[in-house]
């Protein structure tokens, strides 16, 4: 598919370092400077929970959808601190770009397979969290591979999506922009190129823990951490007591993938 055919021209260049992304993707490649990379803010929080909740025993059990070839975890692979599942249908072609490239070291590579069918690759309640770095709305059906994430998280645990606000629209829809994700009153909501608004938090067991928001007015951007808890909760949006709110006016500038 020709959309696939441009993620991996994109991401021959990056790990070439002649990209538009070379400064972030050296870093990511670097392992002295992979923590730049990594969502320490997210993680400072969220590992106390998890030893907490499931002891101190780690790495605790990861699962990132559409990682790439490079995925910013891998400094948490590096210190111990998670064992990063990824999984990405271009697993076999990112294998010839590490071989291309001699990344064959790095230390999260991803096997094939796509969020939509996490259900049938993984068991039920199998990862301490689930990751997805501009990832959701890059899936074909949304709805499904949401709720995969929360199917293989175990309760009392954590799916950390970081993405940029309405990015399908604001790409026009090209490539692998399937979808704008968004932040509304009645929680996460992705939005197809008619308009069309799928609440994806509707009947899941979650409620907020951590959100980040920048508005498509400012940097584009949102942090959404979500406590998968036992039950679905008696209202539509539930607030973890440990929620963190945070509003950033400011610029953001970094890599989107």
């Amino acid at each position: 598919m020709e959309e696939f055919f441009e993620e991996l021209s994109f991401w021959d260049a990056e790990l070439s370092l002649k990209g538009q992304y070379a400064e972030f993707t050296r870093k990511r490649i670097n392992p002295l400077q992979r923590k730049e990379e990594f969502p320490t803010a997210i993680f400072d929080q969220i590992i106390p929970l998890l030893e907490q909740r499931f002891g101190p025993a780690r790495p605790f059990k990861c699962v990132e959808i559409g990682s790439g070839p490079v995925s910013n975890l891998a400094y948490g692979v590096d210190i111990g601190l998670l064992d990063v599942t990824a999984v990405d249908p271009l697993a076999e072609e990112y294998a010839r770009l590490y071989e291309k490239h001699h990344l064959e070291d790095y230390p999260v590579k991803p096997v094939a397979g796509c969020g939509e069918i996490l259900d049938r690759m993984f068991g039920e309640e199998t990862f301490h969290c689930a990751y997805a770095r501009n990832a959701l709305d890059h899936t074909r059906d949304i709805q499904k591979t949401f709720r995969n994430l929360v199917y293989v998280t175990k309760t009392g645990g954590y799916v950390i999506l970081q993405h940029a606000v309405r990015e399908g629209s604001r790409n026009k829809w090209a490539e692998l922009h399937h979808w704008d994700l968004d932040l509304v009153s009645t929680g996460l909501v992705a939005i197809d190129r008619k308009g069309r608004a799928i609440p994806l938090m509707a009947g899941c067991p979650l409620e907020f823990a951590i959100v980040t928001y920048q508005s498509v007015e400012h940097a584009r951007w949102m942090d959404i951490v979500l406590k998968k808890v036992a039950g679905i909760p008696s209202y539509r949006v539930s607030f973890h007591p440990l929620l963190r709110i945070r509003a950033v006016l400011s610029r953001w500038s970094g890599m989107e993938r």
